[in-house]
């Protein structure tokens, strides 16, 4: 009888109908109603209305920890703590979409052991296979007795060389030594973005993200300088929302990468601000 999942603003889930149904950006409906019913949509990062949209209907949250198209905004830790005892105490899932945030790319495995939670559903994609097409959905063995033979296929699922490329992804990332440089790495991009930022208080406001999952908010539209660096000066990024430039390196950059991206945004910013004077 449960069948509404609480989802939240500016979140970013897919383009299949139920993903697309699952996020309030009008953007993404635009040629897809009617949408799916069974979705709420409330604010980011606010227990108070998460805990005010539950009713005897409420079979889930859904929320990614850190939003990525949304504009890299990580939730705080009160926020996912407090989802997970919501869904305990009134006894319905906490499922996390970890597409963008998982597979080492926040320096843990995956960002919700960041806050210290355990979910009961776990979308992961993108990073797992490293570039080959692969997605998995995680679930624990309770969220999961629904799922018996017949429920649910797939034309590719579980494909031999998706799966290769999976254990070798993992052979790689799933150790304590390869997390740490990830966080290591991350910490000194961060730093050199934000000294760099402050020669440019007209076009940046600061950086947020965890590991090397960065954004760095930009004090006006962002897809016109994302197209500027790309355009002029080689150097690949991604518009998100808030005005946000997404930055969303290969997790096995060094020291020379973090320089030469620095030198290629400088140049970038300097040229890109010259033309706005």
């Amino acid at each position: 009888d449960r069948f509404e999942i609480i989802t939240f603003k500016n979140a970013f889930h897919g383009r299949t109908m139920a993903t697309i149904s699952a996020s309030n950006q009008e953007k993404m409906h635009h040629g897809f109603s009617p949408l799916l019913a069974g979705f709420k949509y409330v604010e980011f990062d606010d227990l108070e209305a998460a805990e005010a949209a539950i009713t005897d209907k409420t079979a889930a949250f859904l929320v990614e920890p850190i939003q990525g198209e949304g504009g890299v905004r990580p939730a705080s830790e009160a926020f996912m703590r407090g989802l997970r005892d919501l869904a305990d105490k009134y006894g319905f899932l906490l499922a996390l979409d970890e597409v963008q945030c998982g597979v080492a790319r926040t320096g843990a495995l995956y960002a919700h052991e960041l806050y210290g939670i355990t979910p009961d559903i776990l979308a992961t994609a993108k990073g797992i296979g490293g570039g080959f097409p692969l997605g998995a959905c995680l679930a624990t063995e309770d969220a999961a007795r629904g799922m018996v033979v017949g429920t649910h296929g797939s034309t590719y699922g579980g494909n031999p060389l998706a799966m290769a490329a999976g254990n070798a992804v993992w052979d790689v990332v799933a150790n304590d030594e390869f997390l740490e440089n990830v966080r290591l790495t991350g910490d000194k991009l961060r730093a050199a973005i934000e000294q760099f930022i402050g020669n440019y208080p007209n076009l940046f406001k600061g950086v947020r993200g965890k590991g090397l999952m960065l954004g760095i908010m930009m004090t006006q539209e962002s897809r016109s300088f994302v197209a500027h660096l790309r355009d002029n000066h080689g150097l690949l990024t991604v518009a998100a929302g808030d005005n946000t430039l997404r930055i969303l390196p290969p997790l096995i950059i060094d020291d020379s990468h973090i320089a030469t991206f620095i030198e290629k945004l400088s140049a970038g910013a300097a040229d890109y601000a010259a033309a706005a004077s």
